[in-house]
């Protein structure tokens, strides 16, 4: 049995294991067999040759925590804040494998859009860097990523050239935008979307510590909404034919993983806003055709759903008699068995109050994570979830010191700060392990 180094003992550790590593980096790593991915078969998940399901978390902010913590490093000529930041990374990933949990969500790219540092060969290397030992601090803690890719980033920062012939139009010399990105599998920013996929898998294909990739962050919620401030919107189709051309990218360079589309639900009104109908809520009906045109022929392997509870219920539909038919994760559930397909909650949480604007989402709802009112909503989500069965979820989020985060309403989870919350998740963790028959 392998043996991981304690969380009391980590912070001592991670500044110099991690220079190491980075210097090193993955070479030196033993070479990831099928038994170290996560694997789709009968309608169950496998790891280590074994049935597996878990309730865990989104580590959104590992590798950007590295990463801003080596260029501040490199820009003020001291580690100080840099061995800090280390340290408090791998404690939090000590912490999170010492609770039970096997896997977590990352974001594996810069903020906001990717191209920019891409284009640069010194910000390139200085992020594959920060990969490098983030991937290695996961390795040494046992804890494995899904890796999400952000491939929705790759806007082209260059002014778009006309096609010869084309006849002229306000927006002939913009940037291309999002529409550019996904609808036209020519544009410049699908070419370096394509190169920085390739780089990534081969350079990270053979990691022990990637359970899975993913594409990008909540493209669906892109489809049909009209012009906004970086352009038009592709549709749902355009969405669809995008993921299943990066999933199939994606494993031509690495057949042996598992491709997650990213989330995050589909609109309540996807298939009206498809059919030009307007905001008008889906039926039951109508909702199936529109995961059947982003899933059903898809290379990707993994739908995945953003359920946040903000009412009772979740997002809702049209049910018989135009009555209001919430869309609970059972409800999801029929649809990815409807089509053949993995599922997971790439992300779920009960959010505190105001975390998303000036919502009041129901009477007796909390105030932040440091609530004691939160524990009813946090049972309450982690209920839902083994009670429909959902193989894999990753709560929202663990250890964050973003400000954001931070105030009005605390959103951070940790065994240091909300024991009582992280209580309540794993021993909801165990419940789904029970009832799923899983490791």
């Amino acid at each position: 049995m392998r043996h991981y180094p304690t969380c009391e003992n980590v912070g001592g550790i991670a500044g110099a294991m991690l220079v190491l590593l980075s210097f090193m980096g993955m070479a030196a790593a033993q070479e990831a067999s099928r038994n170290d991915v996560l694997a789709w078969k009968a309608g169950r998940f496998y790891l280590e040759g074994q049935p597996f399901a878990e309730i865990s978390f989104n580590k959104f902010d590992l590798f950007w925590a590295v990463n801003d913590a080596r260029l501040a490093a490199a820009k003020e000529g001291t580690r100080a804040g840099l061995d800090k930041a280390l340290a408090a990374q791998e404690e939090a990933l000590c912490e999170i494998r010492e609770i039970g949990c096997r896997t977590i969500r990352i974001f594996g790219s810069p903020w906001g859009t990717v191209s920019g540092v891409y284009d640069d060969p010194a910000q390139r290397a200085e992020m594959f860097a920060a990969m490098d030992a983030v991937l290695a601090m996961c390795e040494r803690q046992g804890v494995k990523v899904i890796y999400s890719l952000g491939a929705a980033g790759f806007h082209d920062q260059q002014p778009r050239k006309k096609k010869v012939g084309e006849v002229s139009r306000d927006d002939a010399t913009r940037p291309e935008g999002l529409y550019e990105l996904v609808a036209d599998a020519h544009s410049r920013s699908r070419t370096r979307l394509c190169a920085y996929i390739d780089e990534v898998i081969a350079r990270y294909r053979h990691s022990r510590a990637i359970a899975m990739w993913e594409i990008t962050n909540e493209l669906t919620n892109q489809a049909d909404i009209g012009k906004r401030e970086w352009g038009q919107s592709p549709t749902l189709a355009q969405v669809a034919a995008f993921s299943d051309q990066v999933a199939a990218r994606i494993k031509a360079g690495d057949p042996m993983r598992l491709v997650s589309n990213g989330g995050s639900h589909l609109r309540e009104s996807a298939w009206n806003l498809f059919q030009r109908k307007g905001w008008r809520k889906d039926s039951m009906e109508e909702h199936g055709n529109a995961f059947g045109l982003v899933f059903a022929k898809s290379a990707v392997d993994v739908i995945d759903i953003h359920y946040y509870a903000v009412r009772t219920g979740g997002y809702e539909i049209v049910g018989t008699a135009g009555r209001t038919l919430p869309l609970t994760p059972s409800r999801y559930m029929e649809f990815a068995r409807g089509l053949g397909k993995a599922l997971i909650f790439g992300e779920f949480a009960a959010l505190p109050s105001k975390f998303d604007g000036d919502k009041s989402p129901e009477a007796g709802w909390f105030s932040g994570y440091d609530d004691p009112g939160a524990k009813a909503w946090v049972q309450k989500a982690v209920d839902s979830v083994v009670e429909a069965g959902i193989p894999l979820s990753y709560y929202w989020a663990y250890g964050s010191d973003r400000p954001m985060d931070q105030n009005p309403n605390p959103t951070y989870l940790d065994k240091k700060r909300t024991p009582a919350l992280i209580q309540i998740i794993v021993e909801a963790n165990h419940r789904l392990k029970a009832k799923l028959g899983t490791m």
